[in-house]
C-alpha cells in the first residue's frame, strides 16, 4: 500500500492524545472548508459535529445497529456525532462523514449511489481547495491508483459510486467553455442535490427524479446515455480517479 504523509502525521498515536487529534482533524477541515464556495452549511455543520473514537461494538449497542452495517467502516455519522473505530483517521473519512451529516433524508435507501456521491463530493472539494497543502495532499491520496488508506480504490466498492458520479460531471461540464466557472457552478449543484434532494441544473433534477429507489449501480446505469456509460466505464476500469485535473 502507497504511503500517505498526511495519514500519517494524523495517526502518531503515541505521540497525540485523542482530544489533540481531534482539535487536529477539526483545524485541517475549517482551513479546507474556508477555501471553498457555499461553504457556509459546512462550516456551520463542523462547529457543531462532535466527533469522538469509539469501539464498534459500543456504537452497535448504544444505537442498535446491525453489526454488518458497520463490519468494514473505519467510521461513521450517528445522530450530530462522527465515531472514528480505531486508530485510523484521515481526511478524506473525515470529509465523508461531515457530508452525511448533511444528506437530505431522500438519499437514505440509496446505497451505494448516495456513497458514491458523498466520496465525489469529498474529492471535489479538495480540488477546488487545492491550493491549501492539507487539501492538496488529501486528494493526491484520495484519487490515486495506487492503493493507499484513503484512496477511493481502497473504500468498500465507493469507486463504482464515485465513478458514477464523476462520469456525470465530465459530461456537464463540457457545457463550460471557462472551466474555472463550470466548477464553481458545478460544486454548487452536486452540494444542493446532496443538502436538497435538488438542483436548478436541468439533467441533475432530471436524474433525481429517475433515481427514485434504486440502489444498485448497474440499474441505474441501464437508463443512462451511452456517453455516461462509457465515460463510468473508463474511469472504473482506468481507476481514472482524477477527473477534474483532465485536459
Amino acid at each position: 500500500m502507497k504511503r500517505c504523509d498526511i495519514y500519517e502525521s494524523l495517526n502518531q498515536v503515541h505521540k497525540s492524545s485523542n482530544r489533540s487529534r481531534i482539535n487536529q482533524i477539526k483545524k485541517i477541515l475549517l482551513d479546507i472548508l474556508s477555501n471553498v464556495p457555499y461553504k457556509e452549511k459546512l462550516l456551520d455543520k463542523l462547529q457543531k459535529i462532535n466527533i469522538e473514537f469509539s469501539d464498534k461494538s459500543f456504537i452497535i449497542s448504544k444505537y442498535k445497529i446491525d453489526k454488518s452495517e458497520l463490519e468494514y467502516t473505519k467510521a461513521c455519522y450517528i445522530n450530530g456525532s462522527i465515531y472514528f473505530f480505531g486508530d485510523n483517521i484521515c481526511i478524506q473519512t473525515a470529509l465523508h462523514e461531515l457530508l452525511h451529516s448533511l444528506q437530505n433524508e431522500k438519499w437514505d435507501n440509496l446505497g451505494i449511489i448516495k456513497e458514491g456521491l458523498i466520496e465525489f463530493l469529498s474529492a471535489f472539494i479538495l480540488y477546488i481547495a487545492k491550493n491549501n497543502q492539507s487539501a492538496k495532499q488529501a486528494l493526491k491520496c484520495t484519487v490515486s491508483k495506487h492503493n493507499t488508506v484513503c484512496s477511493i480504490s481502497e473504500r468498500l466498492g465507493y469507486s463504482k459510486g464515485y465513478s458514477f458520479w464523476a462520469s456525470i460531471y465530465l459530461k456537464l461540464l463540457e457545457e463550460y467553455k471557462n472551466k474555472e466557472e463550470g466548477n464553481l457552478r458545478l460544486f454548487n449543484e452536486f452540494l444542493r442535490i446532496l443538502i436538497d434532494f435538488n438542483s436548478d441544473n436541468t439533467y441533475l433534477k432530471d436524474l433525481l427524479e429517475k433515481l427514485s429507489d434504486k440502489s444498485d449501480i448497474d440499474e441505474v446505469l441501464a437508463f443512462m446515455d451511452g456517453d455516461i456509460r462509457e465515460k463510468y466505464e473508463y474511469i472504473e476500469q482506468q481507476m481514472y480517479y482524477n477527473v477534474f485535473e483532465r485536459d
